[in-house]
């Protein structure tokens, strides 16, 4: 009778023990299980779609960096405040207000232990700074007073 090629196939769970899993059967048995696993999930993937050829930009861009301990080292070397220092100083690229800004915080937070805060604060062009010096260690002289008893 070739009535059963048209119903539907009936799948029972199978419970294998622990015990057949851990014999060579078993352990083809889960292979074959794995394999038909991965191939399930591959077919469900989805290829990508190309990238747009404007967006991919292969030429090189330097960035610009700058050395903050060179510039804190020269800022030693300087009489002023750090925010003259930073607005002042000559870079070997050109930079904007708001980058010397952005220069000045960097600085004061990097070295901040080495940093005389003074708490004062002065404005230049609507911008609010604290002024900030180097941090000197001077060295403190003994003074020795000798009175005479009479």
């Amino acid at each position: 009778n070739t009535d059963m090629l048209l119903e539907p196939r009936l799948l029972m769970p199978a419970n294998p023990s622990t015990a057949y899993l851990q014999t060579d059967e078993g352990a083809d048995m889960i292979e074959k299980v794995a394999e038909k696993a991965k191939h399930r999930f591959r077919r469900k993937l989805k290829t990508s779609e190309a990238i747009a050829g404007h967006l991919l930009d292969t030429r090189p861009v330097q960035e610009p960096r700058l050395n903050y301990r060179r510039l804190k080292n020269a800022f030693y070397q300087s009489d002023s405040d750090l925010f003259t220092f930073v607005l002042n100083y000559s870079y070997k690229q050109d930079m904007s207000f708001d980058e010397k800004v952005s220069v000045f915080c960097k600085i004061a937070l990097l070295f901040e232990d080495e940093m005389d805060f003074t708490g004062h604060v002065e404005v230049y062009e609507k911008t609010r700074y604290a002024i900030i010096f180097p941090f000197r260690k001077e060295k403190k002289k003994a003074v020795f007073r000798i009175e005479a008893t009479a």
